[in-house]
């Protein structure tokens, strides 16, 4: 089985010199690394459930300590390596809400990336069944072609997007259509 990951650009840049908690800085970006191998490797369903399990008590207990990890806190990478973290964190909707909750307002004050935001609302409503706002939860329906999952007000998606700075969702759908749809129907891969 193959694992998709979310087409969201993540930081690489060093930026530890100005935050206030850089050991937490350090967890986080490690955290991430070992998510990111796991998925990309051969691990079974059952490690990847293990680790994403660890990873989401590990972040509750941030959370519980610290708040969301904002920028100013952590890094602008290190901030979206919990992001990333909780996107995966499919096994307990009820936290991805907490966390989505908590981040709405620090997205105003530019301490989340709005994209992370986005990700993460629809993430959330398409895991509870419902239509999503942003069009970036979707699916392979053939060999290069990718389709979102439902969408709340279909017609003013493209706003919505570009007010979380994504690109329109026709090019997101052309992207991912690329990117991840280029091996549908071949075994294992879909």
């Amino acid at each position: 089985m193959r694992l998709l990951l979310p087409l969201v650009l993540l930081s690489t840049t060093a930026n530890a010199a100005d935050v206030a908690l850089p050991a937490l800085r350090a967890d986080l970006l490690r955290w991430q690394e070992i998510d990111q191998a796991v998925l990309k490797g051969d691990a079974s369903p059952g490690m990847v459930a293990v680790v994403q399990r660890r990873h989401t008590a590990e972040l509750k207990s941030v959370f519980a300590r610290h708040g969301w990890p904002t920028i100013a806190m952590v890094g602008k990478d290190a901030s979206q390596a919990a992001w990333l973290l909780v996107q995966h964190a499919d096994e307990d909707r009820a936290w991805q809400r907490t966390v989505l909750r908590a981040m709405e307002p620090l997205v105003a004050a530019n301490e989340v990336v709005p994209q992370s935001f986005a990700y993460l609302s629809d993430r959330v409503a398409v895991g509870a069944g419902e239509a999503q706002l942003y069009g970036t939860q979707g699916r392979c329906v053939a060999r290069l072609r990718w389709e979102p999952h439902p969408l709340r007000v279909p017609e003013e998606v493209d706003a919505r997007r570009a007010g979380m700075q994504l690109p329109p969702l026709a090019d997101y759908r052309a992207m991912a259509s690329e990117r991840i749809c280029a091996g549908f129907g071949e075994p294992g891969l879909e």
